[in-house]
């Protein structure tokens, strides 16, 4: 278990009781960056095994439950000179592997039900876009057996290229009338005000942007959501060099030139002529980051944007440069 390579998409239980989303491709020696996601709880509404969780969706309400019940699951990392949630490896008692539940879902055949759909939307993506059934793999609440029928449908697709494969069949499959579906007016909006209810932009304007992406909506009138993750050869692990340093918050109004990699988690977009509209940031910001998948499709090459976020210097070796980073319930990306 400690020489697995932990990546986006899997979850993690602890010797707790407590399960994690794992966070990105990178992690600390010993340590996997992971979210904190179900308690148990008496009183919760998703059950397995007979036995009672909770699920936190607030980020915040996340880091405030471990710093009161388990602050050993809060590390300083010192490449993002900030606390993170994150796991000893000494700590893990089940990892669970998206790959792995839909093989199983295969072995299973289920013909009803959010599994059974589940299933069907992963194969028909594999097939469809011509990649390997064993590169997509069902993350969230069915990984860990503790969804309800009315749960999302989490899949992930892992590898740059198989990525881009998947986004341009689902770009002309919705295009047409059938089980993989846009949301509209109606069905986009609890979705628009989980994502944005804190952000203090105009709903209405954002439930636009929602409806236009390509990576969520319905798929047999059940929600989905797919997070394309870049393979380790996609990505550079050369850490030793690289370190993130804290700057403050701030909103800027810039131009995206570059939006090829808007479609992965984490999501990246190039900007120029970046103006500071609020914060002491003096130097003029290059990129914008997220690894919360609300910001993929948010902006795309050519648009002005407005966006609020956490300023970084990023140092690669002799390389520096400034990003903002984009994770709070306040931040936002929006066209202007």
């Amino acid at each position: 278990m400690h020489n697995h390579r932990f990546r986006e998409g899997e979850f993690v239980e602890t010797v707790d009781g407590l399960i994690f989303e794992v966070k990105g491709l990178v992690h600390p020696l010993g340590r996997v960056i992971a979210f904190l996601k179900y308690v148990p709880d008496p009183r919760g509404n998703r059950v397995r095994e007979g036995k009672k969780f909770t699920r936190i969706y607030d980020l915040t309400k996340r880091y405030e439950f471990l710093q009161n019940n388990y602050p050993e699951y809060i590390f300083h990392d010192p490449i993002r000179q900030r606390e993170m949630q994150a796991i000893l490896n000494e700590r893990i008692k089940k990892i669970y592997r998206p790959q792995e539940k839909l093989k199983k879902l295969m072995e299973q055949k289920r013909e009803v039900g959010i599994e059974a759909t589940a299933y069907r939307f992963a194969v028909a993506i594999a097939r469809n876009s011509d990649i390997s059934i064993e590169d997509i793999g069902i993350s969230g609440s069915i990984l860990v057996d503790l969804h309800t029928e009315e749960s999302d449908i989490d899949l992930m697709v892992y590898g740059g290229e198989n990525g881009r494969r998947v986004y341009e069949w689902l770009k002309k499959v919705r295009a047409k009338e059938g089980w993989i579906s846009p949301y509209d007016d109606n069905s986009v909006k609890k979705v628009c005000m989980q994502r944005w209810g804190k952000s203090g932009r105009p709903i209405k304007k954002l439930i636009e942007v929602e409806k236009s992406k390509i990576l969520q909506g319905l798929v047999d009138k059940r929600d989905y959501f797919i997070r394309l993750v870049k393979g380790w050869k996609d990505v550079d692990h050369a850490c030793a060099d690289l370190k993130y340093i804290p700057m403050g918050k701030a909103t800027v109004k810039a131009i995206i030139v570059d939006d090829r990699d808007s479609i992965f988690t984490p999501c990246r977009y190039v900007i120029n002529k970046c103006e500071v509209l609020s914060g002491e940031i003096l130097e003029s910001i290059r990129e914008m980051c997220s690894f919360r998948g609300k910001f993929t499709e948010q902006a795309h090459g050519g648009d002005r944007v407005v966006a609020k976020g956490k300023v970084e210097k990023v140092m690669i070796g002799d390389e520096e440069f400034f990003r903002l980073l984009l994770e709070s319930a306040e931040d936002y990306l929006i066209k202007v």
